[in-house]
């Protein structure tokens, strides 16, 4: 019998927390406690614990067919941050097997729907219909929290991309992301994407009106129209074209408009369980073109046939780009 989805998810969480580096006694003591709560529990708890030793066991294959690749490795885990590189040349006796998956295992672990509403995981859309008749859509690894009745329409974007089907209420809709709030007026319909990755907000209007707040200011947002917001910066608008480049997500492509090589990973990376790094220097070319978001890999491949960059794979769990040597 296979554990329900949601405590493999929870027994998930509890792997990354005792592999962080950053465990307390409470904590093996709350895992001992909850793995013994129910036979359920201790299921998933084993499950993953096979699951763990058989893809460590199949990634030690492959460092042991690609040896040459190890000291690559090593080289950009220790790129990372002082803490997390530690903690992951250490787990598990310190192998690049281990640590490879180390990195996966906090990436899942990073991108769990938490206490979201609603939340999709890597490669999932999702459709939710709302009680007021409005429908939402959330692109692959999105979370999105939904407070709506008669009285109140409220969505908070945690993270991720959303487009909302808006139905004519008695109260207006609220959609929050960070610091800026997109509202559509009561009784009037419309159609909105919104994302939020990276630091950065987007919310672009393809039906009806809306309206943007953000740093005090207001902005109305008819259909066609479309404004980034970053952090302590006024709001860009968005050109028409780069409108239609946000909406690609739905019909499951990733377009860009002479955009930097690393909004384009950023797209790609919900689309891959395991972990993509791009150096500054690859991040920062400039690429035009439109491809699929199903196969990060096949589409990086595809891109770098036409940008000097280099895309090496480590098994499926560790994607590095960088600039190609000349």
């Amino acid at each position: 019998m296979t554990a329900p989805q949601a405590l493999l998810q929870r027994a998930v969480r509890w792997k990354v927390r005792l592999m962080s580096g950053q465990a307390t006694p409470q904590d093996h003591a709350q895992l001992l406690r909850w793995r013994q709560e129910a036979p359920a529990h201790e299921q998933a708890w084993l499950a993953v614990e096979a699951s763990l030793a058989q893809e460590l066991g199949a990634l030690q294959s492959v460092v042991r067919r690609h040896a040459s690749q190890a000291d690559a490795v090593r080289a950009v885990l220790g790129a990372r941050a002082p803490r997390r590189r530690d903690m992951l040349l250490g787990v598990a006796g310190g192998g690049i097997a281990a640590a490879s998956l180390a990195i996966a295992l906090c990436h899942e672990g990073q991108h769990q729907g938490g206490l979201a509403d609603a939340a999709t995981a890597v490669g999932e859309r999702r459709t939710v219909a709302l009680p007021d008749g409005s429908r939402i859509e959330l692109d692959a690894r999105s979370a999105v929290d939904l407070a709506v009745g008669p009285a109140r329409r409220a969505l908070w974007l945690e993270r991720g991309r959303l487009c909302a089907e808006v139905a004519a209420g008695d109260a207006a809709l609220r959609l929050r992301l960070g610091a800026c709030t997109a509202e559509v007026a009561p009784g009037q319909t419309a159609t909105l994407l919104a994302a939020r990755q990276s630091g950065r907000a987007t919310v672009a209007c393809l039906h009806g009106a809306l309206a943007l707040q953000a740093h005090g200011c207001r902005w109305p947002l008819h259909a066609g129209d479309g404004r980034h917001i970053d952090d302590g910066r006024a709001p860009a608008a968005m050109e028409p074209g780069q409108v239609r480049a946000a909406a690609a997500w739905r019909r499951g492509m990733v377009e860009a408009l002479d955009e930097p090589l690393g909004e384009v990973v950023e797209q790609l990376r919900a689309y891959h369980a395991g972990w993509i790094r791009v150096s500054g220097r690859a991040a920062a070319l400039r690429i035009q073109g439109v491809w699929p978001l199903g196969e990060p890999l096949h589409t990086l491949e595809v891109i770098a046939r036409t940008l000097p960059i280099a895309v090496r794979s480590y098994g499926s769990w560790l994607v590095t780009i960088d600039t190609a040597e000349m």
